[in-house]
């Protein structure tokens, strides 16, 4: 599927089917919910997506604006971490999702 110009796999119901890489993920509903992204310093031992989609601090607004829609995930597999803010910055500015603008409760 393509968001904001960028190819992105997905959608996943459940977040054991995310690779557990670093990339940026988009939750969706009936419409976009969050954009975020997940393996800053991945190598030093910082969350792949799957873990950050499991224990995800925004969840409950996810909850709360999903209307009558399944919470889905789409996800790109990006690897550098400066282009994996990029990305998330464009997907963010092109969606303007309710859950991004929340501080992150980290967990």
């Amino acid at each position: 599927m393509k968001l904001a110009g960028h190819e992105i796999d997905g959608p996943f119901t459940d977040p054991d089917d995310v690779k557990e890489l670093p990339g940026v993920y988009v939750v969706l509903s009936l419409g976009t919910l969050d954009v975020g992204e997940s393996g800053w310093r991945y190598r030093e031992g910082g969350q792949g997506m799957r873990t950050r989609l499991r224990r995800h601090g925004r969840r409950p607004c996810w909850e709360e604006h999903r209307g009558t829609g399944d919470i889905a995930f789409a996800v790109l597999y990006e690897p550098d971490d400066d282009k994996r803010l990029d990305i998330e910055e464009a997907v963010r500015k092109h969606y303007d999702p309710p859950c991004s603008s929340l501080p992150l409760a980290i967990q």
